[in-house]
Parts: structure tokens; C-alpha cells; sequence
């Protein structure tokens, strides 16, 4: 069985890269968070009470939308890294497969 250590290197960087974005809107909703929701624009609606989790809400649907919105870029950003991994490991595979077909019984003679 093939380890594939550079593939599954890929996976945990797109996953990280993932859980990274959700931890940072987090962070900076609890470090923006006043009790108020709304009042963007203050011409159209006015800013109104509302809880934590609601604010932080707000920022996790903004970013499903906006995936939604552009998704052959997110798909390409979470799919780079799997992708550059597996190429490394089929080079890593192919430079094995020639070293052991290249000396099947000893190192090449020089003329």
C-alpha cells in the first residue's frame, strides 16, 4: 500500500486553510462585537440589538455566499494543494521505479 505522504500533506493544508478562515472571522467578530447588529447603511436601517451568535452569524453566511458566489476559485484553492501533493508523490514513485529498473544487477558500466 502507498503512503501517499504528500497528497494527504495537501488534504491537511486545504482542511487547515479552512478551519484557519472560520477561526479568524471568529476572532475578529468576538473582538468587534458590541451588541449591535446592522446600522451598515445607516440611510436604509439603523442598527439594532441583537446576540453574539447572531453577529457571528452574519460573518459565516457572508462567507458560504461569497463561496457560492465564486466557486471555481474555492475549488481551485482547496484543490491546489492535494493536487501539488499527488504530483510529488508520482515523481517520488517514478524516481524509485528507475532507480530499481536501472540497476537490477549492479550499478551501470562506463565506457
Amino acid at each position: 500500500m502507498k503512503r501517499r505522504r504528500y497528497f494527504w500533506r495537501g488534504v491537511y493544508v486545504s482542511w487547515g486553510s479552512v478551519l484557519c478562515v472560520a477561526v479568524v472571522s471568529l476572532v475578529q467578530s468576538t473582538m468587534s462585537y458590541r451588541g449591535e447588529c446592522g446600522g451598515f447603511f445607516p440611510s436604509l436601517a439603523g442598527s439594532r440589538a441583537c446576540s453574539f451568535w447572531d453577529y457571528a452569524s452574519f460573518d459565516l453566511m457572508l462567507y458560504v455566499v461569497l463561496s457560492v458566489a465564486y466557486w471555481p476559485i474555492v475549488l481551485g484553492m482547496l484543490l491546489l494543494p492535494p493536487l501539488v501533493g499527488y504530483v510529488l508523490d508520482r515523481r517520488g514513485q517514478a524516481a524509485v521505479d528507475v532507480a530499481t529498473v536501472q540497476r537490477p544487477g549492479g550499478p551501470p558500466k562506463e565506457y
